[in-house]
């Protein structure tokens, strides 16, 4: 039914430092296995690879995260407060992922429902992503999404950063509009793909590959 693992480090002082390196679990899952996850880490590394999920919550303080192969049919939420992201190659309903301070590396990817990423000292490197629905934050940061493959609505907001996107397809294709804190404000084509590109301090680079 379940499998509940839990692990407490009670070393203390110098025993605790003297240590070079940190504990670590790996589980093995079947390959036709569809799993739920609830995963809540202090301090540590995560890594998810070739398995079959439904409803995922990761909860991590300091540490990496690396997802990889992973397909999920159902939500798959991450809240994660300092550290780097990989993600690569998944196949997902539903994703949410919200990190405070750290990096975005995500590519060739497919989420069919929704992909919602959130950060607040955060670059997000982006390539190869399929959604109806994407939806990027930023506080201070940079986005670079390359070779964009909008199938509905891309919004991409940033409080202090620039924002660079190519768009696969033609002009003709989308309906962009640009706005910045320095006066930029235009709508650009009326096309069925819709792009929302904001920033308060920072430029706005938009190229078609087409």
């Amino acid at each position: 039914g379940s499998l509940v693992m839990k692990r407490k480090d009670s070393r203390k002082g110098f025993i605790k430092e003297s240590f070079t390196t940190t504990p670590s679990t790996t589980i093995y899952v079947p390959e036709e296995f569809e799993i739920d996850l609830d995963i809540n880490i202090n301090a540590g590394n995560i890594k998810i690879e070739d398995v079959n999920t439904k409803d995922v919550k990761v909860k991590l303080n300091a540490g990496s995260t690396e997802i990889t192969r992973v397909k999920s049919s159902s939500k798959f939420e991450v809240e994660h407060t300092a550290g780097s992201v990989t993600l690569k190659n998944l196949e997902m309903k539903e994703f949410s992922y919200d990190l405070h301070s750290g990096d975005y590396d995500i590519k060739n990817s497919t989420f069919s429902d929704s992909m919602k990423i959130k950060g607040y000292a955060s670059n997000v490197e982006l390539s190869g992503i399929d959604s109806p629905d994407m939806n990027v934050e930023v506080t201070t940061g940079k986005v670079e999404y390359l070779s964009a493959n909008v199938t509905g609505a891309l919004s991409i907001l940033v409080t202090t950063g620039d924002i660079n996107v190519s768009l696969n397809g033609k002009k003709s294709d989308y309906t962009v509009t640009k706005k910045t804190g320095g006066g930029e404000d235009e709508t650009i084509g009326n096309g069925s793909l819709i792009v929302n590109l904001k920033t308060t301090v920072g430029v706005i680079s938009v190229d078609y590959l087409k």
